[in-house]
């Protein structure tokens, strides 16, 4: 997504709809300054199954802060082929006067969507790291998907709220300091399945405890359930097997949340991840001595404080300059890096702002689905689909509007004190 830094604006403008006024304001901050060469990327998503789109944007602003805003969350018709996704994106971009000022966009690999990105030239897609990763997830568990299979219907037999209190009362007893659920895996759900091993690894012992009780009991109903259970029940090296899958799975969870993160750069973290998943995987080679209690200067010795060193500065030619620093840290933050040394590389801090702002997941347009399903309620099913993006418009952008007086002076929105009444923000928003 693209987006410019413009000075801040002290006031809205006069108008008592909370939508129009906080639409009004992000508008021009969406813009880029051609003169200043800001430019950001575009997240995108379509849900299928509810034919819902979304757009938000990401860019780094002067200050080197990472920024984002929802841009619309909106009814999409069917039929959601390619070049109907392309033109509802081109709409989109039209509507918001950053047609032209685009760097890329982050979606998942659907075919219709690559398709419709290949006919936004020059604009460049980025596949999600994190849709892309579960997919080689789920290609590599299919070598074991029996026993993946069984083990979910051990989880799912402790689904119903008698066998979930069976089974907490039986952690109590056997000493469980904090008596905990098993996790369903939800296939739409990146790293359900490995939160629902380990969950079921950890309660392996009240699990196989609760087994021996119900074949025990002398109550007609339990040692039925008893009965059932045992069918179900996976053998010990079965238990074994499944341990060291969750170990194997665990590194991909961690990727996946540092890929998800919206508060730091996470396109120059894609490389090294998926270096250290790869190499995470390899069997170990002995044929290499582990250098064990060796200080950073014997391993890294090629990363040197900058302050020891004085490079002479060349302004004409950045680049060359730029090879000679020494490597960073890498646990040092690269927007922290750009704006100490942008007075040194006023052209390359321009370059770094625009690339860095690229976010490498669509994570952020995934989570205004579970927005828009927070405001569909049994009594509110019929809400209509243009009030709902407005309602997921002001609740997503709050955060950045929050310095803007557009709200009441009670509402506290860093700690999500929104509008109680949905049904005035509905009239106001109606107006």
């Amino acid at each position: 997504m693209t987006n410019t830094t413009l000075e801040s604006i002290d006031r809205a403008p006069n108008d008592s709809n909370p939508f129009k006024q906080t639409a009004a304001i992000i508008k021009p901050q969406t813009k880029f300054l051609l003169d200043d060469r800001e430019k950001c990327s575009k997240n995108y998503k379509y849900d299928g199954s509810t034919g819902n789109l979304s757009l938000t944007a990401t860019w780094i602003n002067k200050n080197f802060e990472i920024m984002d805003v929802l841009l619309e969350i909106s009814y999409f018709p069917t039929p959601h082929t390619a070049k109907a996704i392309t033109e509802g994106i081109k709409n989109a971009m039209q509507k918001w006067e950053i047609e032209n000022l685009v760097v890329s966009i982050t979606t998942d690999n659907g075919a219709n969507v690559v398709a419709a990105i290949r006919d936004l030239i020059p604009i460049k897609r980025l596949s999600c790291a994190a849709h892309t990763l579960q997919l080689a997830i789920s290609k590599g568990l299919k070598v074991v998907e029996n026993l993946v299979s069984r083990t979910k219907q051990l989880i799912n037999f402790f689904s119903t709220q008698k066998q979930i209190e069976r089974l907490i009362k039986v952690q109590k007893e056997i000493g469980y300091e904090e008596p905990l659920h098993l996790i369903q895996d939800i296939s739409t759900r990146w790293n359900s399945l490995y939160l629902a091993l380990d969950r079921l690894i950890f309660l392996q012992y009240a699990v196989l405890q609760l087994s021996v009780n119900l074949s025990c009991s002398l109550i007609s109903e339990e040692k039925t359930d008893g009965i059932r259970l045992k069918k179900i029940m996976i053998k010990d090296n079965e238990w074994e097997l499944l341990d060291e899958l969750c170990n194997i799975l665990a590194p991909f969870e961690k990727a996946t949340r540092d890929f998800s993160g919206n508060t730091y750069v996470t396109l120059s973290q894609m490389f090294p991840i998926i270096t250290d998943l790869t190499n995470s995987l390899k069997p170990p080679d002995n044929s290499y001595e582990v250098l064990e209690d060796s200080d950073d200067n014997t391993i890294n010795s090629d990363i040197v404080e900058e302050e020891s060193l004085q490079i002479e500065v060349d302004y004409t030619d950045e680049i060359t300059t730029y090879f000679l620093l020494p490597v960073a840290r890498e646990n040092k933050n690269p927007l922290d890096w750009w704006k100490s040394k942008q007075e040194i590389f006023p052209v390359l801090s321009i370059i770094a702002r625009k690339y860095l702002g690229i976010p490498a997941t669509s994570v952020a347009s995934e989570r205004l689905f579970s927005d828009a399903e927070n405001h569909i309620t049994a009594k509110r099913s019929l809400l209509d689909p243009a009030l709902l993006g407005k309602m997921v418009f002001l609740k997503r952008n709050m955060k950045t509007m929050d310095h803007i007086n557009i709200f009441p002076p009670d509402l506290d929105v860093k700690n999500n004190d929104y509008v109680e009444d949905e049904h005035e923000l509905e009239e106001l928003l109606d107006e």
